[in-house]
């Protein structure tokens, strides 16, 4: 599935949302990753 635009800034607004209330630290690098976006876990390295 493509990343359009729309649906990048729709998830890491929902991401940055649900990080503020996480606890789980593999969750809280998921929820990181998707905050940046699709090109989110490429910018881990």
């Amino acid at each position: 599935m493509a990343g359009t635009a729309r649906h990048d800034r729709e998830m890491a607004v929902n991401a940055k949302k649900q990080l503020l209330q996480c606890t789980d630290p593999v969750e809280k690098l998921r929820l990181q990753c998707l905050s940046r976006g699709s090109a989110g876990i490429k910018g881990l390295g």
